[in-house]
């Protein structure tokens, strides 16, 4: 079938789905695959779900009524994603990448722009991909996004992306073309899936070519000026020098201010959030929106003091003498750097921290060099899944240098009972790894568990 012929079939369009985990009685499932044989093993096992219809590609070889072959796939694809959700393509959208910072990065756009932006990403406090049984991705598929987009309550008119390297090393984003890019930094991470750093850096870098991006922003560092000297689309610089496009005079959380020059302009703000790189990662947002032409700077500089930090990053919880912060942490540069924002505020730093299983080992031992600075380690638990958890402390524990005090309590809830009890009120523990999570993955079950929430309740029961 050809795509000018798909309105034929009357299709409602509302009740398409793009995973065979979410074929119910009577949906009308479109999907394709490159391999063929595994595109026949999904169209067969969803004719057993008893589908409407089944829109494929001429790759399938199965006969059926239900079975719908298209021509040319990828055209009538883009076809139903636009009565999904009409003119997709004609958002601002705004993707950041980066090993650390991205939720960080958009969740400061997000609040910069308003109701108007809809944030996508790790952070999904409102379950927003509840329409879908597939698992939430940091990068949702095309199909995701737009069927969220569809289902927003409010008018959207731009998207905040935390874009992966997973999601452009798989092209998962096919077709948006982003107003305005961010890249924030790299560092180990993820190599279990691209194998080296340089093949790591060489999938974040898709991003910034001219098919995909139409500008970016970058924050000065080595692989930044990399970034900005191998592609050829205009670049704006985020950091401390002169030189920089926008260049940080003065920054003080112990104050609440921020000082710094964008182009010919001074800004001068209070400010709400604080945590490591924080201030990087909101200069960043506001260059991206800056540099986007799309807002005005006035109104960029009013929105400041209503930026506040993400959940589950540097989430300080303070009750009954005792501070507890949360973070996201989970690569040896984002541990080692929240260390040492702490310690820059607290008399003595206690760390619990673990490692999630089944994803890049070769990071571990890195991990266990990061928390040098740290009084006192708790090794737990994180998400093991399918590994041996006190094989997993194990890695991280090769890693700390041997005059560390270091113990080893893969029960997460009790490790986090015993640091609370440790510190005391000019001190500070650090619960890292999941940030916003609110469950663990052990064994193939997940387990209910919000880090947050553990916090709350075993420091309301301290007298």
């Amino acid at each position: 079938m050809k795509t000018n012929e798909l309105d034929s079939l009357n299709l409602d369009y509302k009740n398409i789905v793009n995973s065979t985990l979410d074929v119910v009685d009577e949906s009308i499932l479109i999907l394709d695959h490159q391999d063929e044989a595994k595109l026949n093993k999904l169209v067969s096992s969803s004719l057993k779900l008893n589908p409407k219809l089944i829109l494929t590609s001429n790759l399938c070889k199965i006969e059926n009524n239900k079975i719908i072959i298209l021509e040319n796939f990828y055209e009538s694809f883009r076809y139903v994603l636009n009565k999904i959700y009409e003119n997709y393509l004609d958002l601002s959208y705004y993707g950041v990448t980066g090993t650390n910072g991205k939720t960080t990065t958009c969740y400061f756009i997000n609040q910069l722009i308003g109701e108007s932006n809809l944030l996508v990403g790790t952070v999904d406090e409102k379950d927003l991909f509840q329409f879908t049984n597939e698992t939430h991705l940091t990068t949702p598929k095309l199909f995701n996004l737009v069927k969220l987009l569809s289902l927003s309550s409010k008018s959207v008119e731009s998207v905040a992306i935390e874009v992966s390297s997973h999601a452009l090393d798989q092209n998962r984003l096919r077709d948006l073309k982003f107003r305005v890019s961010g890249f924030t930094n790299l560092s180990q991470d993820h190599l279990d899936y691209h194998g080296s750093l340089d093949k790591y850096f060489e999938a974040k870098s898709k991003l910034f070519n001219n098919n995909v991006s139409e500008k970016f922003v970058y924050i000065d560092s080595e692989y930044g000026n990399l970034l900005k000297n191998n592609t050829k689309i205009p670049s704006y610089s985020v950091g401390l020098r002169e030189e920089n496009d926008i260049q940080l005079i003065q920054y003080s959380s112990e104050e609440d201010v921020i000082k710094f020059r964008i182009e010919d302009s001074y800004v001068e703000s209070n400010i709400s959030f604080m945590g490591p790189k924080f201030v990087e990662n909101f200069l960043l947002a506001f260059g991206m929106l800056y540099f986007s032409e799309e807002y005005d700077l006035n109104k960029l500089i009013n929105n400041i003091p209503l930026v506040c930090n993400p959940p589950g990053r540097f989430q300080l919880i303070s009750k009954n003498n005792k501070n507890v912060i949360i973070d996201y942490a989970h690569t040896p540069e984002a541990i080692s750097e929240v260390i040492n924002f702490a310690l820059e505020k607290y008399n003595k730093v206690v760390t619990i921290v673990g490692a999630g299983g089944n994803r890049d080992s070769s990071k571990r031992k890195f991990m266990g060099n990061s928390l040098s600075n740290s009084s006192k380690i708790i090794l737990t638990n994180d998400n093991p899944r399918k590994e041996n958890p006190l094989e997993i402390a194990r890695e991280i524990l090769s890693g700390i240098p041997l005059n560390k005090d270091v113990e080893i309590v893969l029960d997460r809830y009790q490790a986090i009972k015993q640091g609370i009890n440790l510190i005391k009120n000019d001190e500070v523990l650090l619960v890292l790894g999941k940030g916003h999570e609110k469950y663990q993955e052990i064994n193939g079950e997940h387990f209910e568990f919000s880090d947050g929430k553990v916090v709350e309740d075993i420091l309301e029961l301290i007298k």
